[in-house]
């Protein structure tokens, strides 16, 4: 096997390969580690000789470390090195690939003692751990003996014991620390006791102790963290400290998001991918949206707001959550079999450049598209435009509501970049997920966009009243382990997917709806169904009861609104194409 033309080689040497003890010609560039058959070396020949599979190559994307030994025996003076690496694998009868361990264990045996044949393994396994951390190494630097492993990383590990099927202490330490441990990453772990005890940890722990904070558990812990680090006195800085989500709830909306965003398998063996991702390392910036309340309450949410189905299956599934994830499935088709429809105005901001299409329908009456007022009979002078394809456009004359800075993105449509600046008017409560308040006000972020709820909407808004069966806000691609709501949402697009499905909504409709979420494809066309990518929102339900939720925990009902804030937060990923801006622990 010859490294590829583009590589160069950092290190090489003549080794075995335990157990067998046969000797390979062993090089490591900064892009994967090559053993050959040191016989085929010495004849010159390639990879198609009669060696048939004997050759390997470990690209160092699937490698997440490695570790010295000794031998059990006292007379075995020999020194091991043993690369821990998780390659895609085809599986079994099937197209699909999964992640599998794999160890490649080098013997190093040319000292006459161990503390020599150690020392060698020792600079491997610098060299290794540097490439591994994205560390540019020389073939000069490489044998340096002053060359050192980067430090290891320290994380505060939260676990909670009772989310989901009551498994998550027992996935942690079961199939996550192995993984941990072969990463060389240390942690720290903590069990939460209560409602809202996660938030309190994030708000008084120390910044400076830790790398990043693991959260094993669902979305509902996550959310406590967030809005913990952003109680903070120091919330700028705080908000920054890397969050990294394993699966060990029912939800687990956020990890599968991660994992689908970078190609990776999140229904099959979601625990292995997920503790891959975070052995490796990266992290990139991620949205959170600030949600004001009508108790005058502000959280931060990192994944959806939902209103009518969504949230109705989100909160009554509770009693099928010993399902794990198949809870929303189940509580999706008792849902839709007792089909509700709730009637309310929901106002929202499009990206500009981005029409925003509310559908017609033959069989069915409009909501009623109003201007910012509440009057049917303004809004083409207002706020928008109806033309015969059922496209809404704001009016060109409107102004503009907000003062940010805009990019233009190579879609055409503009980002908006919102400076967060002091407001003039103080901090809210910011209330524990479990309930009661936390003594706490949110940080006084602006939030440009939004005006108090208890006045108008800006004219430039659109508005559509009428009944709904479902409203959805969802900056993630997952609204559950299983259901993929927005496909094309990344974590720092500066978008919210608005989706809303209307009244007329049959039951055949939303099994159509709910059967794409669950195989991943876009959300079908309906008539009775609008996405739309906005800044902001405003939702007023009209209808006396029902459930709303904010990253799947309930919050007071009543009307509710949201700006996006972008690449506010941070999140420990994979590298992706799509997101030049990650960068490594």
């Amino acid at each position: 096997m010859e490294l590829p033309e583009n590589e160069s080689t950092i290190l090489s040497a003549t080794l075995s390969l335990h157990p067998k003890s046969k000797s390979f010609l062993v090089s490591v560039s900064k892009k994967c580690i090559t053993m050959r058959p040191a016989a085929t070396h010495q004849r010159q020949h390639d990879s198609s000789a009669d060696e048939g599979g004997s050759s390997h190559q470990i690209q160092l994307a699937d490698v997440i470390g490695c570790a010295c030994a000794k031998g059990k025996a006292s007379s075995n003076q020999n020194a091991y090195l043993s690369i821990f690496a998780y390659p895609h694998v085809k599986k079994f009868g099937s197209k699909k690939t999964a992640r599998q361990r794999q160890v490649k264990t080098l013997i190093f045996d040319a000292g006459k003692d161990f503390q020599v044949n150690n020392a060698t393994a020792m600079q491997w396994k610098s060299v290794i751990c540097n490439l591994l951390r994205n560390i540019e190494i020389t073939r000069s630097e490489a044998l340096l003996p002053s060359l050192k492993s980067p430090g290891a990383l320290n994380y505060l590990v939260l676990v909670n014991p009772f989310s989901g099927p009551g498994k998550a202490l027992q996935i942690f330490q079961q199939r996550i620390v192995p993984v941990l441990a072969e990463a060389g990453i240390r942690y720290h772990l903590r069990i939460t006791e209560y409602a809202g005890h996660a938030k309190e940890i994030a708000r008084t722990l120390k910044l400076e102790e830790w790398s990043g904070i693991l959260i094993v558990s669902g979305d509902g812990l996550i959310f406590e963290v967030v809005n913990g680090l952003m109680a903070r006195d120091d919330w700028e800085k705080a908000i920054k400290l890397p969050i990294g989500a394993l699966p060990g709830g029912s939800g687990n909306a956020l990890c599968c998001s991660l994992l689908f965003r970078a190609g990776e398998p999140y229904l099959d063996n979601c625990v292995l991918h997920a503790s891959f991702m975070i052995a490796k390392r990266a992290v990139a910036p991620m949205d959170l949206v600030a949600v004001d309340l009508s108790s005058g309450e502000r959280l931060y949410s990192f994944l959806s707001i939902g209103w009518g189905i969504i949230a109705d299956v989100d909160i009554e599934s509770e009693k099928y959550r010993n399902l794990g994830n198949t809870r929303f499935t189940v509580g999706a088709l008792v849902r839709i079999l007792g089909l509700r429809k709730y009637r309310g105005r929901l106002s929202f901001l499009p990206v500009d450049g981005s029409p925003c299409h509310i559908k017609r329908s033959q069989s069915e009456m409009l909501p009623t598209v109003l201007d910012s007022q509440g009057s049917t009979g303004k809004y083409f002078e207002h706020s928008i435009s109806m033309i015969d394809t059922g496209t809404v456009n704001r009016n060109e004359k409107g102004t503009k509501p907000w003062g940010g800075a805009k990019k233009q993105e190579s879609d055409g449509t503009s980002r908006v970049s919102v400076t967060c600046e002091p407001m003039k008017t103080s901090g809210s409560v910011i209330t524990d997920a479990g309930g009661g308040a936390s003594g706490k006000t949110a940080p006084e972020i602006g939030t440009s966009l939004l005006v108090p709820l208890a006045e108008p909407i800006p004219a430039t808004w659109t508005t559509v009243e009428g009944d709904f069966v479902a409203v959805i806000g969802l900056y993630q691609t997952h609204i559950a382990q299983d259901m993929v709501a927005a496909i094309d949402s990344k974590l720092d697009d500066g978008l919210i997917h608005l989706i809303f499905m209307r009244g007329s909504a049959s039951r055949i409709r939303l099994i159509r709806l709910f059967a794409a979420m669950l195989s991943a494809e876009p959300l079908p066309d309906d008539p009775a169904l609008d996405i739309v990518k906005v800044h902001a929102f405003r939702l007023e339900p009209l209808t006396p009861d029902g459930n709303l939720t904010v990253d799947g925990e309930v919050v007071p009902y009543g009307p509710i609104q949201a700006q996006v804030l972008p690449s506010m937060a941070r999140v420990i990923t994979l590298h992706a194409a799509d997101c030049p801006e990650t960068t490594q622990l």
